[in-house]
């Protein structure tokens, strides 16, 4: 997850300083591959290894039930967000969630974030302050 953090952290500059305005569109939650049919239809996840080619990295079993999400995983996932909107905040015109969700999965779901209190409500109110500066 930290992995995550930084990714965005150290590629802050590539918002910045272009000669048009940048406005980023469609960025989500997913720290993994899991939704359904992300990938292609029936094709599998990266992420436990049903992909063909890839390793086995995690389960994506309870990945898609947020209710089943520890506490850990909300708030690497809530520090994710917070990164992104910090980047994107401070070097672009603005941004927009992927289009609200997807089948069954709530790293591409803004509500189910938002009732499960993982994405910030209002977008103001945050957990992790500064994730990018420290």
């Amino acid at each position: 997850p930290w992995q995550h953090r930084q990714y965005v952290c150290n590629n802050v500059k590539q918002y910045s300083g272009a000669d048009k305005w940048t406005f980023v569109g469609e960025w989500s939650a997913a720290m993994t591959d899991c939704a359904a049919a992300l990938n292609g239809y029936g094709i599998g996840a990266r992420y436990d290894g049903t992909y063909p080619g890839s390793s086995y990295v995690g389960s994506c079993a309870s990945i898609n039930y947020i209710d089943q999400w520890s506490q850990t995983l909300k708030d690497d996932t809530r520090g994710y967000i917070e990164a992104q909107m910090e980047a994107f905040e401070a070097n672009t015109i603005g941004w927009i969630f992927w289009n609200f969700k997807t089948e069954a999965s709530p790293e591409w779901d803004a509500f189910r974030l938002i009732d499960a209190g993982v994405f910030p409500q209002p977008l103001t109110s945050r957990k992790f302050s500064q994730i990018c500066s420290s």
